[in-house]
């Protein structure tokens, strides 16, 4: 074990501050957010999570073979980084082959430099959305999007769907105390499930027919904790469960992947995860279908 961690602690050395800040033009003020032209049929809504994400991937690839139209995606954290994959291809296979491809070291980006905000940069996810995307700003994207951060300042859930996509995902991501805090359009922000882990309430704002909410949160493990830090950390799950019970109310449908004990730095389970996604979302598909042709 000790060998392992003196190889990250090497790893983290020689990759800090190897990361380029992207060729990103960021307006000084936030333009204008998003106006729908039409009606949206069905608002997604995919939760944050980390490593879980990956079950979004599942559960967008079961909607799609099954015919469920998606007009609007509202995410938090990682659902951001999902969503926005999709809203610009709109196409669940390509997310599928993209996101299993993917390594740890693809989303984060270790610095020594002004470590005091967190030990990962942001430069890394910015540079894979990029990398794998089409659209750079948020009215190039095929499905519309909405992103959701946390206004570091006032405390308060925002939403972004205009500018830029990748630094306003990576601010939807901005875990305090690991990612950097984003500053864009005169705000600092952070991680939206600090506030807004299931952001049901901003998916209302466009009164879509029906809202599909996607909840990634872990089982709470049954050994119970025998130290400080162990007793912080399930503390901290406790209140993000809350807060998804809380920000998550008003879904018409909810999809809760059994995604176990997994945990937000788990990518190894990537694949277990996108099954989890699949199978939790074709269980849902026959209800979903049901209030379609009812409403």
């Amino acid at each position: 074990m000790s060998k392992i961690r003196l190889a990250l602690f090497i790893s983290i050395i020689f990759t800090a501050g190897c990361v380029s800040v992207p060729n990103i033009s960021i307006p000084p003020h936030e333009p204008p957010p998003l106006q729908l032209s039409t009606h949206p049929r069905v608002a997604l809504v995919l939760g944050g999570g980390g490593a879980r994400g990956y079950a979004h991937v599942g559960v967008i690839k079961a909607l799609e073979n099954a015919g469920i139209p998606i007009d609007l995606i509202v995410a938090t954290s990682a659902g951001s980084i999902i969503g926005a994959l999709y809203a610009d291809s709109s196409n669940a296979d390509f997310v599928n082959r993209v996101m299993r491809k993917t390594h740890f070291f693809d989303f984060a980006d270790f610095t020594i430099v002004s470590s005091g905000n967190g030990l990962i940069s942001g430069r890394q996810l910015q540079h894979f959305l990029i990398n794998n995307m089409r659209a750079r700003s948020f009215n190039e994207l095929k499905i519309p999007l909405v992103v959701v951060a946390t206004d570091l300042t006032s405390g308060k859930e925002k939403p972004l769907s205009s500018g830029p996509i990748a630094p306003a995902v990576n601010a939807s991501c901005a875990m305090p105390g690991a990612v950097h805090p984003v500053k864009i359009y005169g705000m600092t922000l952070i991680d939206g499930g600090m506030v807004a882990q299931l952001p049901v309430n901003i998916a209302k704002r466009y009164h879509p027919d029906i809202i599909i909410a996607v909840s990634l949160e872990a089982d709470l493990p049954k050994k119970m904790p025998g130290s400080f830090l162990e007793v912080f950390q399930r503390a901290f799950d406790i209140s993000i469960h809350a807060i998804a019970d809380f920000s998550g109310k008003g879904a018409d449908v909810y999809i809760h992947p059994k995604v176990g004990s997994a945990g937000i730095f788990d990518v190894h389970l990537k694949h277990t995860l996108i099954q989890a996604g699949e199978k939790a979302a074709d269980q849902a598909i026959p209800n979903i279908k049901k209030l379609l042709i009812k409403k």
